[in-house]
């Protein structure tokens, strides 16, 4: 196998191995490390800085087999092309097609290497990927008369005042599951009623 067919794994953190191909535009070659280079000196996050440039690497890749090795290809035409590919290519990992929050990222990174070449000067034009809408059911938030009928089935008995008092810290705090399931008794601060 030679050096420009060869791909090999890059371990980036425990969670994340990559495949990566070699890129071979002249232009394309320095650009996802310069970029890395760019989000640390804007202190962007370390998972941000190590997996963004993964992502455009992967967009460059698209763009050299789709023939575009060049800057000046690189648009809101061909970034919403590599984006609708994604969409129809199944994840490595799961086989199915990839979450709106995976693909988000995706849109996160080619937003910002636009912003990278309008700002670098290694290009005139931009563009702005707009956000995949995710459409997996969000929470059904209760009324307040189902609220009032969940404390009305608690009852007089011992068992029915511990799950008033659950129910009062769930939803008078807004916890979440977990966070409920946590608390502890030093976390909340009788003389004030409330939590920590």
């Amino acid at each position: 196998m030679n050096a420009t067919t060869a791909t090999r794994e890059k371990t980036i953190s425990k969670k994340f191995i990559v495949m990566e191909q070699t890129l071979k535009s002249s232009e394309y070659i320095l650009l996802p490390k310069s970029f890395k280079e760019w989000l640390e000196v804007l202190n962007y996050a370390k998972v941000t800085v190590d997996v963004l440039p993964l992502h455009v690497r992967e967009f460059l890749q698209y763009q050299e087999q789709q023939g575009n090795v060049s800057l000046e290809t690189i648009t809101m035409t061909t970034a919403q092309a590599f984006m609708e590919h994604l969409r129809q290519t199944p994840g490595r990992r799961t086989c199915k097609a990839l979450s709106a929050g995976h693909l988000n990222k995706y849109v996160q990174a080619l937003n910002l290497l636009s912003r990278y070449l309008r700002e670098t000067c290694k290009s005139n034009s931009g563009f702005m990927l707009e956000r995949i809408r995710d459409e997996r059911d969000k929470p059904a938030w209760l009324t307040k008369a189902e609220i009032q009928a969940l404390y009305d089935v608690t009852g007089d008995s011992v068992l029915g005042i511990r799950d008033r008092a659950m129910l009062s810290v769930y939803y008078g705090c807004g916890l979440r599951l977990n966070e409920g399931a946590g608390l502890e008794l030093k976390d909340i601060i009788g003389d004030k009623k409330h939590c920590t």
